[in-house]
């Protein structure tokens, strides 16, 4: 059979051992489009959080609240624009740089594990949770902007996880 190369990135990972071939102007390529697997680009900063607070204008991010020491992790790879150390405000925080408009911070954590200009990807842990700064107990603080404006990050999640996360309690 043969697919396009962009055809093959839409295609379903359920294709047990189907193959495709690829033709090109002086070559053809075999490819087995079971390896073929797609990523999630966008997902969770923790593993386990309950959410503490909602998005409003007055708040402009969402906390999770998670045990001191939670390994912290970016929504989706960019590179550390900035950190600060703050016993005031969002206490020790770091803003990543995704590109395309997108930025994000992460507030109040006891510990950085990141340096600034460094490239971090989902893999990253870019330090763990706390109640440094203005808090009144162990969680990450996260906002996400899109550009000049802040955006509701749970509902930016939401839609490209394409699930629906727990309610704030």
């Amino acid at each position: 059979m043969v697919v396009s190369v962009l055809a093959m990135a839409v295609l379903p990972t359920s294709l047990s051992t189907a193959q495709a071939n690829i033709e090109t102007n002086q070559a053809q390529i075999e490819v087995d489009l079971a390896s073929l697997t797609t990523e999630q680009s966008v997902h969770l900063p923790l593993e386990t959080f309950k959410f503490s607070q909602g998005f409003s204008f007055f708040h402009p991010g969402i906390d999770l609240a998670a045990p001191k020491g939670t390994p912290t992790y970016p929504i989706m790879e960019g590179y550390v624009e900035e950190i600060e150390y703050s016993h005031w405000g969002y206490g020790n925080h770091i803003y990543i740089n995704h590109g395309n408009g997108f930025r994000s911070l992460y507030a109040h954590l006891s510990q950085i594990e990141v340096k600034k200009d460094e490239f971090v990807n989902r893999d990253s842990m870019i330090g763990l949770v706390g109640s440094s700064g203005w808090s009144s107990g162990p969680h990450l603080h996260l906002q996400i902007w899109e550009g000049e404006k802040l955006i509701n990050p749970k509902t930016f999640l939401e839609s490209y996880l394409g699930q629906k996360l727990a309610s704030v309690k």
